[in-house]
């Protein structure tokens, strides 16, 4: 899972780079995939409380005050302290937004 600005696009050779994997081995979740993470398309958290999910913010988040991000569900939004989520997920960090 990835967690970066709104206006901001993955750079996914980046984020390979960051995650240690090919670029070719990344895509986006389907809906599938997000329903075993308990997550509905359009409403992705980066808080997913699986060990088996890596998950990646971009750099940025770190100056970043309060931030929204998806709750799992598609018509929930969460507003949320940036500090207080990189303290709870302690995501790897990385330039990985173009």
């Amino acid at each position: 899972l990835v967690a970066l600005p709104i206006q901001l696009r993955v750079h996914y050779g980046r984020l390979a780079k960051a995650a240690g994997v090919s670029r070719a081995s990344l895509r986006q979740a389907g809906p599938e995939e997000l329903r075993q993470l308990a997550m509905e398309p359009g409403g992705a958290s980066p808080v997913c409380g699986r060990d088996d999910v890596l998950v990646v913010f971009d750099e940025s988040v770190r100056g970043m005050e309060r931030v929204y991000c998806g709750s799992g569900r598609a018509d929930r939004s969460v507003e949320v302290d940036a500090r207080e989520l990189l303290r709870l997920i302690k995501p790897l960090t990385a330039p990985v937004a173009s």
